[in-house]
């Protein structure tokens, strides 16, 4: 539910709770590791609409010690 209120967040633009959001799933023990990973990746795209650059970087770095084959995070990262 929190997840899916920060991409609710995210569409309507409001990139600091969006972020918040997606932080409270990144910290949630039972949270499942393929949603931290969607959070996280959103955590960073959201930091990327907020021209947070440097901290997008190490948001999607997270993404990636969760998941190396992330092919969008590779991406981002090399854009």
């Amino acid at each position: 539910i929190v997840y899916d209120a920060g991409v609710v967040a995210f569409k309507n633009e409001d990139f600091d709770q969006a972020k918040a959001l997606f932080d409270g799933v990144t910290q949630n023990d039972q949270a499942s590791r393929r949603l931290k990973e969607q959070a996280y990746f959103n955590k960073a795209n959201t930091h990327v609409k907020l021209n947070e650059l440097k901290e997008a970087l190490a948001v999607y770095d997270q993404v990636l010690m969760l998941n190396p084959y992330n092919e969008q995070a590779k991406h981002n990262v090399n854009v």
